[in-house]
């Protein structure tokens, strides 16, 4: 049975009303899931690409259509950056200070990782696709519906990333 979580918070660690450790990393709540339902994880990627579709549409209204490329890509090397280093090295140091101490690493730190891990080969291959389209503006950016164009170019990232992840 899951821990039900109090409302008072001691230190860092929530207080369980149960006080069951075996099953107190079921009631934090920074916990990363084991696994993910296929819907939800394509509801998820719906509706990640139609706030992208959105912001390419915006970015290519307010800037240059250059611009908005330049700005997709940046934003994308931005979460990656903040991907790595919030998330992935902390998991990292705190699993390899606990391997030091003699104590099982925490898996949900690895899970935690892998996942950012895997956020950023999904957004890597579109800002590499970003970058190679600054070269080609007769096709990307200096078509008519480039913001389209920008959309298809990470969605095509998205699906190569895929195959990549696979191998």
């Amino acid at each position: 049975m899951a821990c039900m979580l109090k409302s008072a918070w001691v230190g860092r660690r929530p207080a369980c009303a149960c006080r069951n450790f075996s099953t107190f990393a079921s009631c934090a709540p920074n916990r990363v899931r084991a696994s993910t339902s296929w819907l939800e994880r394509k509801v998820f990627a719906a509706v990640a690409y139609v706030l992208i579709v959105a912001m390419s549409f915006g970015l290519t209204q307010i800037f240059s259509a250059r611009a908005a490329y330049i700005h997709m890509g940046a934003m994308f090397g931005t979460i990656m950056a903040a991907n790595v280093w919030m998330h992935i090295l902390p998991a990292q140091k705190r699993m390899i200070a606990a391997l030091k101490e003699g104590n099982q690493p925490d898996q949900r730190l690895a899970a935690q990782a892998k996942l950012r891990s895997k956020q950023n080969t999904f957004m890597a291959i579109p800002v590499t696709f970003i970058m190679i389209s600054n070269h080609f503006p007769g096709v990307t950016y200096g078509e008519r519906y480039n913001w389209l164009i920008l959309s298809v170019l990470i969605l095509v990232g998205w699906i190569a990333a895929k195959f990549i992840r696979r191998a």
